[in-house]
């Protein structure tokens, strides 16, 4: 009788413990199933299932040791169905934000890798990215909302106080007008006597070059030749700007000009 209780509880345990290795297996298909629908990689599920068979297959198998790969594929299978609904919710937020006027290109780019990541199994290295992509999102829309309430705070003062802004700006443009011709005029009589100062020294410097050279034999002609060329050069240009600037003037307000010191050369 004794012998029968003992063989009874011995079935049962086996029972037992085929039914529950039945179970994880059923679980462990379930969670592959779902990676492969949602294009997750099972790699590190059938690597780690082979080890709990092999663990299971010992003599004295540790329990405790089965009991931590069973846990960490669930822990692997929750955290790829997070990252998956953690991706789509960005994906929605970043239409959200268009649509509400936010640039959100380069948010989109990058969430456009994290498949890349989840693909090649790096769970961490996507879910940094996302929580990346979420930052800078919420930096954007803080921004768009500071700038809007600058902008209807900027239009409440202006409505305020509009009199008083009309007024000052009749005033400023009234001032602009007054001084524009006035300003115009010394920039041009000052444009004017620059370059008639220019003029009259690279008149001089053309002088004392060929003075080096005919005279004193200081330079070869190659370098006289030079010289004279972009002196030319030079003073051709005044001289076709000078009659367009004192256009500009009335006869009246333009001073007779001190030739002294011009020395005309050929």
């Amino acid at each position: 009788m004794e012998f029968n209780k003992i063989f009874a509880i011995i079935v049962l345990i086996v029972v037992f413990a085929i039914c529950v290795s039945a179970n994880n297996e059923t679980f462990v298909k379930s969670y592959m199933q779902e990676f492969n629908e949602l294009g997750l990689p099972t790699e590190f599920f059938n690597t780690t299932f082979n080890l709990i068979k092999e663990e299971q297959a010992k003599k004295e198998p540790n329990k405790t040791k089965i009991d931590y790969m069973f846990r960490k594929m669930k822990e692997r299978r929750d955290e790829g169905l997070y990252l998956v609904d953690y991706k789509r919710a960005i994906e929605l937020k970043i239409n959200d934000y268009k649509k509400e006027g936010i640039n959100v290109t380069e948010e989109r780019r990058l969430w456009q890798n994290v498949s890349d990541y989840l693909v090649d199994d790096e769970f961490e290295a996507a879910k940094d990215l996302l929580d990346y992509i979420d930052s800078s999102l919420e930096n954007k829309l803080s921004e768009k909302a500071s700038l809007k309430s600058f902008i209807i705070a900027g239009q409440s003062y202006i409505i305020k106080w509009r009199k008083q802004i009309l007024l000052v700006l009749f005033v400023v443009v009234l001032i602009a007008a007054v001084l524009f011709k006035p300003v115009q005029k010394h920039y041009i009589k000052e444009k004017i006597r620059r370059m008639e100062i220019e003029e009259r020294m690279i008149q001089n410097l053309m002088k004392d070059t060929q003075v080096r050279y005919f005279k004193k034999k200081e330079i070869s002609g190659t370098i006289y030749n030079i010289k004279m060329d972009a002196y030319r050069k030079r003073l051709a240009e005044i001289k076709s700007k000078l009659p367009v600037y004192k256009s500009k003037l009335s006869k009246e307000e333009i001073p007779e000009k001190e030739k002294l010191g011009i020395i005309k050369v050929k």
